[in-house]
């Protein structure tokens, strides 16, 4: 397998290659066509469209999501954030999800009312401004087929999404995490000290939105292990591109410290990495870690992803004109790997599809000559990402978003896969037409894809499950809090809520609630003789108070100073369930075990000590 065929004509049209082998190619030069421009346009609309859908099914959810966006709620007592927010993340997505809302907030200074979306525009825009450099990025390394089935994979990503749709910090980390990998291996390729610099910013601000943001630098050095293993011409710039590598890591970490020292009063990144470390399932829980994470995004495939590679051959094949008669064995392909992928997951037939390019490519380029190729460090990148990501992601705990990145190596390697398979099928056979094997595999590609239809139709477009939840519950204890306020002071504001565990109920709380809300994490507050007794105070407590070590005996030990005033019902998404269950275990559960309760307490100070 070679480059691509764009990949090709480019040298064609250029000077001849000389004769000794450089390994600062240059970028692809070749401009997108007038047919290029209309289907990335036509890929890019899909893909945003599938992330901004149905606002009204948007909303603050997850434990993390109501960390990120409360900052705006605390003062200098608090540091100005979240009570520990520096366990769940760096502080670059909070200020960007903080400054949205002042924003929203100086449109209208008279009210004090936000826009409930407002901390989600920072995932939006960034999941899909992913979609576009994802597609720069391939199309530069393997040629403008690769780059078009890519991003038709991209847009198509129930997964991703899901992640753009929410106020984590995935989105912006995959955004930051792909255009450093992008600049990093152009500085490599080209000796640029400017994109050296832009790659170690681009690296620190990852590493500003999770602390796992150094994995640029991880691709980079693995890229570079392979290419010295395999690639004599690389062997001989050694020096140089340790030299860089060395510089984009020391530019990174002097973007990341500044935040080091803010961590130094809270005993620095130590607590933090300890913190980490009880997530980690180590070598004994890696097999059932990869085996979850294999079904959290198989259970995220919907209608979307299952077209998606489907849609990617087509594209591939409708950027240049083709022989129509060959074209037809191209649908049968894309017929047949949308069966596969809803049979098997896409994840599966992507990571196939791209271990298949990338073990040829790498075993050609160590017994071969590799003198045609301009996209060399791209392809030990591309092999470092979706090798190293493989074997360490699993080493945590299955948090569904962590295979994000991994993800996003294997929709390149299956998109160049893709324009390698259109290519070798768009040329001349000794057949003329189509044979009957070629309709014996297209009936039997329909057949397989309908008897699928069922399951995945049951799935949708999993990105636009409703993820609101919380808000219909806030609403009833605003109001049932506000009564007894009014009842006891005359005043419906005049009451404290203590939220016990359940930040993305808190946001909800004080989004539209009037009353004084407050996070907690233990009950101390109950006994607490320097509390005003004469104003209400309640206790809410959800489902991560209840796995909070510890809280239920305290509970216990504290019911003789609390009314149970009123239990509430929530049933979370599924992007929440899946970081606690395996969707195995879910999916032979009724839709009526997966709800869980919400309760809330009033102090009842008559019976205090």
């Amino acid at each position: 397998m070679g480059m691509s065929r764009s990949k090709r004509r480019s040298k064609r049209h250029g000077n001849p290659p000389s004769p000794e082998i450089t390994v600062t190619e240059s970028p692809s030069s070749t401009a997108p066509s007038t047919r290029e421009w209309l289907l990335v346009a036509i890929l890019l609309v899909l893909g945003v469209s599938i992330r901004i859908a149905f606002p009204s099914r948007m909303a603050i959810e997850h434990f993390d999501e109501g960390v990120y966006a409360s900052n705006i709620w605390f003062g200098p007592d608090a540091g100005y954030q979240y009570p520990q927010r520096r366990f769940y993340a760096p502080p670059l997505l909070p200020s960007l999800i903080e400054w949205s809302m002042i924003v929203d907030q100086t449109r209208d200074p008279t009210t004090r009312t936000l826009n409930p979306l407002t901390p989600l525009v920072p995932s939006l825009f960034t999941g899909c401004l992913t979609l576009v450099v994802v597609w720069r990025m391939t199309r530069e390394w393997f040629g403008a087929e690769a780059g078009l089935a890519t991003l038709a994979i991209a847009s198509l990503s129930d997964f991703h999404a899901l992640y753009s749709r929410a106020a984590l910090t995935e989105a912006l980390m995959l955004l930051l995490f792909v255009a450093a990998v992008w600049t990093l291996k152009r500085a490599f390729s080209t000796s640029s000290y400017l994109f050296l610099g832009i790659a170690g910013l681009l690296t620190g601000l990852a590493w500003w939105t999770k602390y796992n943001g150094w994995l640029p630098l991880a691709v980079g050095f693995g890229g570079l292990v392979i290419a010295f293993a395999i690639d004599a011409n690389c062997r001989r710039h050694t020096i140089r591109l340790i030299a860089f590598w060395i510089g984009a890591a020391a530019i990174a970490f002097a973007v990341w410290s500044p935040y080091l020292r803010e961590l130094q009063p809270y005993g620095g990144y130590a607590e933090v990495a300890a913190n980490h470390r009880q997530y980690l399932v180590g070598f004994g829980g890696w097999v059932s870690s990869l085996a979850q994470q294999y079904a959290n995004l198989s259970h995220f495939d919907g209608w979307a992803t299952c077209a998606s590679i489907g849609i990617a051959i087509l594209s591939a094949l409708a950027v240049t004109p083709r022989n129509p008669k060959r074209s037809l064995k191209v649908c049968v392909l894309a017929v047949g790997l949308c069966a596969a992928t809803a049979w098997l997951g896409a994840a599966l037939i992507m990571f196939a599809l791209s271990t298949s390019f990338v073990g040829l490519e790498l075993y050609r380029r160590r017994f071969a000559s590799a003198a045609n190729d301009d996209d060399r460090l791209a392809l030990y990148f591309l092999a470092a990402w979706i090798g190293g990501l493989l074997l360490a992601t699993p080493f945590y705990h299955p948090y569904p978003r962590l295979t994000l990145p991994w993800l996003c190596a294997v929709w390149i390697g299956a998109g160049v896969a893709i324009s390698q398979l259109v290519e070798t099928a768009d040329k001349p056979s000794e057949h003329h037409g189509v044979s009957k094997r070629w309709v014996v595999a297209l009936v039997a590609s329909v057949l397989a894809l309908l008897v699928t239809l069922p399951r995945i139709a049951e799935r949708g477009i999993p990105a636009w499950q409703s993820r609101t939840g919380w808000v219909p519950i806030a609403k009833q204890i605003i109001e049932e809090v506000g009564n007894r306020a009014e009842l006891a002071r005359g005043g419906r504001d005049e009451a404290i809520v203590v939220v016990y565990g359940e930040p993305g109920l808190f946001f909800q709380l004080k989004l539209t609630g009037t009353q004084s809300f407050v996070p907690g994490g233990d009950l101390r507050f109950i006994n607490d003789t320097t509390r005003d007794s004469s104003v209400p105070t309640f206790l809410v407590a959800g489902p991560h108070a209840l796995r909070t070590e510890g809280y239920q005996e305290d509970l216990a030990r504290n019911m003789a100073h609390l009314e149970r005033v009123e239990e509430y019902q929530y049933t979370p998404s599924y992007l929440v369930l899946l970081n606690q269950y395996d969707p195995r275990s879910l999916a032979a559960q009724p839709v009526e075990t997966r709800s869980e309760s919400v309760t809330l307490y009033q102090i009842v100070e008559s019976q205090r000590n």
